[in-house]
């Protein structure tokens, strides 16, 4: 609906669900619309910034969204000439297990489709989430893009220099304006007491949001 809905309030007269947004940040006045039932499956990192007036910390959608620590997480995709990993001495044929001590970089994913194919490769350098998701999405795209590209250099030697493209792609989920973040990490017993609440609804709001 093209919609970003910042507050959600139950009206008591009518037993509806008034959802509130803006059409500009600059604008004022909120434009609303009000409905019987309002299902939420926003992510729990934007739900977390709504507002929920007439609507008490026991509602199952609030009560979810302000507790659940959510973690940021950055990817960069390299593409190269040639799949060189699959060339070495002790090839590597795919698989996201490998990593690194060097700061910001995570694991490194080498594609496990088309092995041993001719033409360019797209090896995801750099997957890494927690407190490196947020001082790496401070750089600009080039900065984070020859940070993990050298990398990539120290780990597998100069072939990746000589061979990257220069075609990239960086995801950084924390300067996502429809996420703001990457995923909920629930701490210990937050499955036990935040599970049930999906299966619960109060004041008309139902929570699927992961």
């Amino acid at each position: 609906m093209n919609r970003s809905i910042e507050r959600a309030e139950y009206l008591p007269d009518t037993a509806q669900v008034q959802l509130s947004w803006k059409n500009s940040y600059t604008d004022a006045e909120f434009q609303s619309q009000t409905y019987d039932y309002a299902v939420v499956a926003a992510p729990f990192s934007k739900v977390r910034s709504w507002r929920f007036p007439n609507t008490s910390e026991t509602v199952p959608v609030k009560r979810k969204q302000r507790k659940k620590p959510i973690i940021p997480q950055n990817q960069v995709a390299l593409q190269f000439s040639t799949r060189f990993w699959e060339h070495f001495a002790n090839p590597i044929y795919g698989g996201c297990s490998t990593t690194t001590d060097i700061p910001g970089i995570g694991s490194i994913c080498y594609p496990s489709y088309k092995i041993n194919s001719t033409g360019p490769g797209v090896m995801l350098a750099s997957y890494t989430s927690g407190d490196f998701g947020i001082r790496f999405a401070s750089l600009s795209d080039l900065e984070h893009v020859q940070y993990v590209l050298n990398a990539m250099i120290e780990i597998h030697g100069e072939v990746a220099r000589d061979q990257y493209t220069g075609l990239y792609n960086r995801r950084c989920w924390a300067l996502d304006p429809l996420e703001s973040a990457s995923w909920a990490s629930p701490s210990i017993g937050m499955h036990k007491l935040y599970i049930p609440t999906y299966f619960e609804t109060e004041n008309n709001l139902y929570a699927c949001m992961e």
